[in-house]
């Protein structure tokens, strides 16, 4: 797999929540993917959840690139693969589920998690993903196009630890 512009810009982020915004085709998702496997490969026993507004936004969005990314690099092996909770367990029983909340009370209830990936967040409620990064003892990544203001940045970049977001322009 060819290591891009833009995943050697996400790697250099040191933060515990990580704010990731640019247009469409920047390679935000597929930058944070293919991170995310790297460290679903070298960590066992995590629980890693990716999330979108809605199950459709998820596979067409997150989990195909999922898919393409573990398949193009000969990692993806179908047993492990559950298509009904949506989520592959590596040989190091790492977990990495894909999901949608409709309510707070789903998000709540989803348990803790050890790495949450909200793709496209200015599409999913600030109480649905607060209720999420409260309740993830590691890494938060955010990334969505920077269409207009949201929670991200009146709640997220206020707080002193994550001012700085991370712009991505193109995926070369």
């Amino acid at each position: 797999m060819k290591v891009t512009t833009a995943i050697r810009k996400l790697i250099r982020i040191n933060k515990r929540k990580r704010v990731v915004q640019g247009g469409t085709w920047a390679g935000k998702t597929f930058g944070i993917i293919a991170i995310l496997i790297d460290y679903a490969a070298r960590n066992p026993n995590q629980k890693i959840t990716v999330v979108a507004e809605t199950i459709p936004a998820v596979k067409e969005g997150a989990l195909t690139q999922f898919r393409e990314i573990m398949q193009g690099t000969g990692r993806w092996y179908d047993p492990r693969w559950n298509a009904n909770d949506m989520a592959y367990t590596f040989a190091n029983s790492t977990k990495i589920q894909f999901k949608s909340f409709d309510t707070v009370g789903k998000a709540k209830a989803a348990g803790k998690r050890d790495v949450l990936f909200i793709n496209e967040a200015n599409h999913v409620s600030f109480e649905i993903a607060d209720a999420l990064m409260i309740r993830t003892e590691g890494d938060i990544w955010l990334d969505y196009n920077p269409d207009n203001e949201f929670w991200a940045h009146t709640e997220i970049l206020k707080q002193p630890e994550d001012r700085k977001s991370t712009r991505l322009n193109s995926s070369h």
